[in-house]
């Protein structure tokens, strides 16, 4: 049994082949699914469907992909199960270095074959026709509510700040999971950018400006400026004396033939203090009277 918890929708670009053989650019979306199975292993199920012309360069067809793989944490979900957690008669298991879904003892769904339709997905590889394929992959948003957290848009993450503050370590972390773009890397900005995230280097001095009409599609832009905390050591503030008083103070136990150590311990110091505290009253009047 798996129990679907979960379901985050990622907008992105897709890159494809047109008739022409060229490359050629589309808005498309993936569909990740957190589910449980009964031993208590987490999965991510992945399906989303690609474009590109037929074998025979006729038409363009279309590609479903599934991947499933285990996962130690969810990722991020901006989309939870209506009406509690809907739970799917199959399993997933280990065949032919791949894991592939079972909905029962006679069924194994790969990824590249065979084709899954229930009550919260579909995948389909070629939709049954390996000439022209119509395949697809997707979830029935119908069984699922928005959460609030949702960006109705693509969102793509512009980097800049100061040189040597990690943007470029950064994306290059991301990289993986995200489209880089680093300004840095070319003479001249493209006509369309493509990219997830954008890194404003310093050395080819483009602004956000010069980026964001060249962003391709709806997007949502997020800017992140990369900037060093330096600690400002405090400054050890003087405590406000009245050195006036103080020498009268000292001068009228002097005339009262006290010592200096007398006086000393009076105030509270010991000689080093009284010293010390003596010699900038003397200063601090000094000063005052030139």
């Amino acid at each position: 049994m798996i129990k679907i918890v979960g379901l985050f929708v990622e907008d992105y670009i897709e890159e494809f082949e047109n008739l022409d053989y060229e490359t050629d650019h589309q808005e498309n979306v993936k569909y990740h699914l957190y589910a449980v199975d009964d031993p208590g292993y987490k999965w991510k199920i992945s399906l989303w469907d690609e474009i590109g012309p037929c074998g025979s360069g006729y038409c363009m067809s279309s590609w479903g992909h599934m991947e499933i793989e285990p996962v130690k944490q969810f990722g991020p979900m901006n989309y939870i199960p209506k009406n509690g957690y809907p739970v799917l008669n199959a399993c997933i298991t280990w065949k032919d270095g791949a894991y592939i879904w079972k909905e029962n003892e006679e069924s194994e769904k790969r990824s590249w074959d065979n084709e899954i339709d229930n009550d919260i997905f579909s995948y389909d590889c070629e939709g049954g026709d390996s000439y022209y394929p119509s395949g697809c992959g997707y979830v029935k948003m119908d069984r699922f509510e928005q959460l609030t957290r949702n960006m109705e848009k693509r969102p793509v993450w512009i980097f800049s700040g100061a040189s040597g503050l990690g943007k470029s370590t950064l994306g290059e972390m991301l990289g993986g999971r995200k489209d880089i773009f680093e300004t840095d890397s070319v003479n001249e900005l493209p006509d369309e950018i493509y990219a997830d995230v954008v890194i404003l280097g310093n050395r080819s001095k483009f602004t956000v400006e010069d980026i964001l009409p060249r962003l391709y599609g709806s997007v949502k832009v997020i800017l992140v400026g990369f900037s060093e905390y330096i600690e400002e050591k405090p400054v050890k503030q003087e405590p406000t004396v009245n050195y006036q008083a103080f020498l009268e103070y000292v001068k009228s136990r002097k005339e009262q033939s006290w010592t200096d150590h007398m006086i000393a311990m009076s105030l509270g110091m010991d000689g080093t203090e009284f010293t010390l505290h003596m010699l900038k009253a003397q200063n601090y009047i000094s000063t005052a009277d030139a």
